[in-house]
């Protein structure tokens, strides 16, 4: 009986772990597509704002994206 209580928590531990992970990752997706999307949309026809790359951070706590070298011209 102990052994199947101590094994429903560690499967429901999994779980929980597993949901938040995804639900972090998806997140972190979400948000970098929206960075690209304004600055495809913010450069219209010409190219006002570029960059290397967009990088995703901050995995347990927050959701960050960075990005890497931007360059402005106007």
């Amino acid at each position: 009986m102990r052994t199947m209580i101590l094994l429903c928590v560690s499967v429901f531990a999994v779980l929980i772990s597993f949901g938040y992970s995804l639900q972090w990752y998806l997140q972190a997706n979400a948000l970098h597509s929206s960075i690209e999307d304004a600055v495809a949309k913010l450069n219209g026809n010409g190219t006002y704002i570029t960059y290397d790359a967009l990088e995703k951070s901050g995995f347990p706590s927050r959701v960050e994206v960075s990005m890497i070298n931007p360059r402005f011209k106007g």
